[in-house]
């Protein structure tokens, strides 16, 4: 019987102590760029700098405002899904992902050095600012937007929802054209 003892209790203990592992790696999201884990400190997201952030207060975030903070990596930001308003402008990022941001109205990542961004998926945008960057094509078809500033990119064509969506308050690089996409 004594025999048996100590391997169930050691058992028992692994048991509990893998589940609590789990539960707390459950519990957090890896973020990578030490500047961007050092802006969500700033904002009080987060509070230590360790490579994660909880679910619990990214869950939380409608509003995140990362920008002139030399962050070259978003990685994470794709569970921040309650997102309304994010900038992260003036930064170092070659690639942005929003795919899973539904509820983004304002986006401001202009100056930095973007190659390709999808905002299809973004249907609530309203608010988009993407110029300065080295944007080579752009499709804002599947969103209702009231300001759009894409200049200073290398885009040759936008596509549209419809002819008369764009309005003034929409710029471009003179080359750039718009184009109806379904």
């Amino acid at each position: 019987m004594k025999n048996l003892i100590i391997p169930i209790i050691l058992y028992i203990f692994c048991l509990f102590s893998s589940c609590d592992k789990e539960k707390t790696v459950e519990n957090y999201i890896n973020i990578t760029d030490t500047n961007f884990e050092k802006a969500l400190i700033t904002d009080g997201i987060d509070d230590v700098l360790d490579g994660k952030v909880s679910k619990s207060s990214v869950s939380k975030t409608t509003i995140l405002s990362i920008n002139s903070k030399k962050i070259s990596n978003l990685s994470g930001l794709e569970n921040f899904t309650q997102l309304k308003y994010l900038n992260c402008s003036d930064n170092l990022l070659t690639n942005l992902d929003v795919s899973k941001l539904f509820y983004l109205e304002v986006l401001f990542c202009h100056s930095n050095q973007l190659t390709n961004l999808d905002v299809s998926k973004s249907l609530n945008l309203r608010h988009f600012y993407c110029h300065s960057n080295q944007l080579s094509n752009l499709d804002v078809s599947k969103n209702n937007l009231i300001y759009l500033y894409c200049h200073n990119n290398k885009i040759q064509t936008i596509c549209v929802k419809s002819d008369n969506l764009y309005t003034k308050e929409w710029q471009k690089d003179s080359f750039a054209t718009y184009k109806v996409c379904n």
